[in-house]
């Protein structure tokens, strides 16, 4: 690092902090109100770790978003997920996570497995399979022992989701594959009520003036010529271009914009006389 670096660097070392309103982020995971989960070990990790975890809500789907990579070679459960958010709209009511295995380039064949897996976890829950989503992580190239996981589902749900701290630290740690610890952190924050306007107040209206028909059209003319002024010379360099060819060219480019000018001072025109609730001015030639 060069001395101008330092200097900076010990600059902003010995700034005040800035104030901040958020809540403090505390590095350990639990459980928000309203959801659910509970994990097992399928036998996807050759070490009989735990490898498979359901997430689940407690009444009804919930509001969900999610980040995809960009990347052309996508995962069949980012695939999946993806095409389960966009058919609800963002409602989810439970997530299925593995680990160990990524199902990744594994061709339509990890599709169909990803496609039964969702099926069997929206069977169990009783819920629509749009509104599950996908979470694998592990080996790319090889794919999911559907049939054990299928069984691995039903130990969850047999042995019952729970709502506690400690089984969403469970999950996360079910979800790490080569992380020398788990990751988990949450916000506690108070959502205050909304305000009672009560009953008797009313919404204020803007301010309307009147104007002058001809006041108005003076505006839309105004305002006309000022767009045409700052427009780029778009037209002219077309019409520069279509004078080398042919003529006919170039007078059908000058109709459609002399056109086009003309609809945009007429719909000007009719947006001014509605907001200053004056008489529609009458449609007269713009010199453009």
């Amino acid at each position: 690092m060069t001395a101008p670096a330092r200097a900076t660097a010990r600059a902003i070392d010995r700034l005040a902090p800035l104030p901040d309103a958020l809540p403090a982020v505390e590095l350990r995971p639990q459980m928000p109100a309203g959801f659910r989960c509970g994990v097992t070990a399928a036998g996807i990790k050759a070490s009989g770790a735990l490898d498979l975890g359901v997430l689940a809500t407690t009444d009804g789907p919930a509001t969900a978003a999610a980040t995809f990579t960009t990347n052309r070679v996508q995962a069949a459960p980012v695939r999946l997920s993806r095409d389960h958010l966009e058919a609800t709209g963002g409602r989810v009511a439970a997530v299925i996570s593995t680990s160990g295995c990524a199902n990744a380039a594994t061709g339509p064949a990890g599709d169909r497995d990803q496609t039964e897996l969702a099926a069997s976890l929206a069977s169990s829950l009783g819920v629509p399979v749009e509104q599950t989503l996908a979470l694998s992580t592990g080996l790319i190239g090889s794919r999911l022992p559907v049939e054990a996981i299928r069984a691995g589902i039903g130990r969850i749900l047999a042995d019952g989701l729970a709502s506690t701290d400690d089984a969403l630290a469970s999950l996360a740690e079910q979800l790490r594959t080569r992380g020398a610890v788990a990751s988990g952190a949450h916000v506690h924050a108070v959502a205050e009520p909304p305000r009672d306007r009560g009953p008797s107040r009313k919404r204020l209206r803007p301010q309307q003036h009147q104007l002058p028909a001809g006041q108005a059209v003076k505006l839309v003319e105004d305002a006309a010529h000022q767009r045409a002024l700052v427009r780029p010379p778009f037209e002219d360099d077309q019409i520069a271009l279509a004078r080398r060819s042919e003529q006919p060219e170039v007078d059908a480019f000058r109709h459609n914009v002399v056109m086009a000018r003309e609809a945009e001072c007429r719909c000007l025109g009719g947006l001014l006389a509605r907001r200053h609730q004056c008489v529609k001015p009458r449609e007269q030639p713009v010199s453009l």
